[in-house]
């Protein structure tokens, strides 16, 4: 910047400086999303965020994402134990826009916490119960 450089001025190359690089941003986001999987993230919530996110941003350089798109992609990050319920979602005339899939799958993701948690428990008051030890 100059000096006396008025604020619209200095708005005007931050502008520039931005749409300079929006085609090599756009490919780096779009490679950044295809390659976001569930696996690399501590839950659904947090999976889902990252997604959003990401979206956010291409469309924040003109590159905006359909709900189509969106929910395609986050399906499709999916790992191999929501199969059922991606299927089901995919397959839903018309499709759920993003925050109602979201909704969703982190719900499907409570519910098989709690399952996983009361067959542990099952599991060990049984254990208790039969008095010995797991033998391997």
């Amino acid at each position: 910047m100059k000096k006396n450089s008025t604020a619209f001025e200095a708005w005007v190359a931050l502008e520039n400086l931005f749409h300079d690089n929006k085609s090599s941003r756009a490919l780096h986001l779009q490679s950044k999303l295809t390659n976001t999987r569930l696996e690399s993230f501590k839950d659904m919530a947090s999976y889902c965020q990252e997604i959003k996110v990401l979206a956010d941003q291409l469309s924040n350089i003109d590159v905006a994402l359909s709900n189509t798109q969106l929910v395609l992609k986050v399906l499709g990050g999916l790992s191999e134990q929501y199969a059922t319920i991606a299927a089901i979602i995919r397959n839903t005339e018309p499709l759920p826009d993003f925050n109602t899939v979201r909704s969703k799958l982190c719900g499907e993701e409570t519910e098989r916490q709690a399952q996983a948690l009361q067959f542990s428990q099952s599991a060990g008051q049984a254990l208790a119960a039969s008095g010995k030890p797991d033998q391997q």
